[in-house]
């Protein structure tokens, strides 16, 4: 059973190559800004530097998740919209080629975007915010990274389940910003240290990756091949 096609790889990275450079690149200038205003009179004196450390991670990590959001969107919501659609009906490709050909290079992206912005925002050092309970992480830099990048996963494919039920691509975006703030609700909550997890790091693991095979697992069994009418 074949599940990658070369040809459609190739389509699919020159389609895409272009928002990966971007989001790299929006993620390198905010580290830009963020640097620069640490270095100002005013973060020693009135903001500590911390706390403009917490919000740029805090804006890498919601760059990362819109990032995962549109990409997955685009699996095929951007056939209808780029006019493309015709390309997958005049191939010889199955529904296994086409699925596994989009999650595979989608998956590839998202890891060096969200491995790119982990670096440009110190990720690795341990995220200031949010924290589970106010506290910092009791788990390692490897298995934080991990979840981020599952998380990420899951809005990928949240947005590629969502992507293969419509052709309206508004009406697509807004179901999936819904979707996802919905599970954000479920995931996190607001205390007096601000933001928190609700539940421990293994438990929101499980959680994230139930939901990530819940929507492969639902993006599979109703995607159907493009007819050629």
């Amino acid at each position: 059973m074949k599940w990658l096609n070369k040809t459609l790889l190739q389509k699919e990275w020159m389609e895409n190559r272009i928002l990966l450079v971007e989001v790299i690149g929006i993620g390198l200038i905010l580290r830009l800004m963020m640097g620069y205003m640490e270095s100002l009179p005013i973060v020693t004196t009135e903001i500590k530097p911390e706390s403009i450390e917490a919000i740029a991670q805090m804006i890498g990590l919601v760059l990362g998740w819109m990032y995962a959001l549109i990409l997955g969107l685009g699996m095929f919501a951007s056939e209808y919209v780029g006019k493309t659609l015709s390309y997958l009906v005049t191939r010889p490709l199955s529904r296994n080629e086409i699925l596994g050909t989009k999650w595979f290079l989608g998956m590839v992206e998202l890891l060096v975007a969200m491995l790119a912005l982990a670096a440009l925002n110190r990720f690795y050092n341990g995220l200031d915010i949010p924290r589970f309970d106010g506290i910092p992480l009791e788990v390692s830099s490897v298995a934080f990274l991990g979840y981020l990048f599952l998380l990420g996963l899951m809005f990928f494919l949240m947005g590629g389940f969502v992507s293969i039920l419509g052709k309206d691509l508004t009406r697509v975006s807004f179901l999936t910003i819904g979707m996802a703030v919905l599970l954000m609700s479920f995931l996190l909550q607001m205390n007096e240290n601000g933001i928190a997890w609700k539940y421990p790091f293994y438990t929101l693991f499980s959680i994230v990756l139930f939901f990530a095979l819940i929507f492969a697992g639902f993006s599979f069994l109703l995607f159907r091949r493009p007819a050629n009418h």
